[in-house]
């Protein structure tokens, strides 16, 4: 598994800012709510444009540096080959090529092959060590 210092890691010609509903960390899918404000990605399977929230990096915070509700965030909407170091939902075992999609809490997960992805993974992490996956953390990943 890699490790980087920033969200968006190749291409990204659209970037947004807006107002955080609630806390989020870089790295979330997000979405913009009826009210203008951002917040975690909050349907599962969502066929829309995903969007990930990104570190402040004019304010020299980094990857690790949530946002709290009305904080500015920035954010990006990647297209066909750009690259997000974004969350993946623990307790399965991740392969290079595995499609993705949205898990309604902001993080990313396996879906099968016959079902519509919003993102092919681009790394192996094996995410499904034993014990319980609501006590485990997301873990980045590309």
């Amino acid at each position: 598994m890699s490790t980087y210092n920033r969200i968006g890691l190749k291409g990204f010609e659209r970037y947004e800012e807006g107002f955080a509903n609630a806390a989020l960390t870089p790295g979330h899918a997000i979405e913009v709510m009826s009210t203008g404000k951002l917040r975690k990605q909050a349907t599962r399977g969502a066929d829309t444009q995903i969007a990930f929230a990104i570190e402040n990096s004019l304010l020299g915070t980094n990857i690790d540096t949530a946002f709290a509700a009305d904080d500015l965030v920035p954010y990006i909407l990647p297209k066909k080959g750009d690259e997000v170091y974004a969350f993946l939902t623990p307790g399965t075992n991740y392969v290079k090529g595995d499609r993705l999609d949205l898990t309604g809490d902001g993080t990313l997960e396996k879906v099968s092959s016959t079902y519509k992805a919003v993102a092919v993974l681009m790394e192996n992490l094996d995410l499904s060590a034993s014990g319980s996956v609501a006590t485990r953390a997301p873990v980045r990943i590309i």
